[in-house]
C-alpha cells in the first residue's frame, strides 16, 4: 500500500499533516569518476520495464496474453546476496535493466549509505548496470545477530567498486534533500 490510498488512511485516522522541505545538507554525489563510465547502454526492445506493464494506458485482457509470447521483464534486483557453494553470503549484487542514473541511485544506493545520495553525473539515457560490492558493516552485524554465517567478501567496498565496475565515483558535498515535515499527528481513532 503506497501512495494516495496510504496518505489518505493516516489522514484519517491519525490526523496526519505534513508537508515537503528541501533542504541543503550533508550528502554524498555519484559524479563520473576517473577514466571516465564503464556503462553499458540498454538495448531499446530487449525487456520490458515494470513501469510500462503496470502503467500501459491500455494492458491487455489475460486470455490475450495466455494467447501470446510472454514479454521478457527488465531486471531490477538490489541487495541480492551473492553465496558460496556452502550457501554462504559473501557480496551484493546490484542488477538493474534499463535504469537511469537518477534510478540507480534512488533504488540502490539510497539507504545503503550514511548520508543521503544525488545524482551529479549528467548522465542521460538508460542502463544495463550490474554491481557486486563488499557487504557493509551494518549489514553484516544485523544478519549475523539474526544467526546467518557469513564468509569473507570477495568484492570491493561500494565506493571502490562504483569506480571499478562502473567508471562513477561518491564524493562527499553539500545538496538539496527532500524532507517530510510532521505539522500535526494525534493518537488514532477507534476502528
Amino acid at each position: 500500500m503506497q501512495g494516495p490510498m496510504l496518505q489518505a488512511i493516516l489522514e484519517g485516522r491519525f490526523k496526519l499533516r505534513l508537508h515537503r522541505e528541501s533542504r541543503e545538507t550533508a550528502v554524498d554525489a555519484v559524479v563520473i569518476g576517473n577514466g571516465g563510465p564503464k556503462l553499458k547502454p540498454f538495448v531499446e526492445g530487449s525487456c520490458v520495464r515494470h513501469s510500462q506493464v503496470y502503467y500501459s494506458p491500455n494492458p491487455p485482457s489475460p486470455f490475450a496474453r495466455s494467447q501470446q509470447r510472454q514479454p521478457r521483464y527488465c531486471r531490477i534486483e538490489g541487495g541480492a546476496l551473492n553465496v558460496n557453494v556452502d550457501s554462504r553470503p559473501i557480496n551484493i549484487v546490484y542488477d538493474a535493466e534499463g535504469v537511469t542514473i537518477p534510478e540507480f541511485v534512488k533504488l540502490f544506493l539510497n539507504g545503503n549509505r550514511s548520508r543521503f545520495v544525488i545524482d551529479k553525473t549528467g548522465l542521460t539515457g538508460r542502463f544495463d548496470i550490474h554491481l557486486e560490492a563488499e557487504i557493509s558493516a551494518e549489514t553484516r552485524q544485523r544478519l549475523e545477530a539474526n544467526g546467518t554465517v557469513l564468509e569473507p567478501s570477495t568484492a570491493l567496498p561500494l565506493p571502490d567498486a562504483l569506480q571499478r565496475q562502473l567508471g562513477l565515483k561518491l564524493e562527499a558535498t553539500k545538496g538539496p534533500v527532500e524532507f517530510h515535515v510532521i505539522d500535526r499527528i494525534e493518537r488514532p481513532s477507534p476502528n
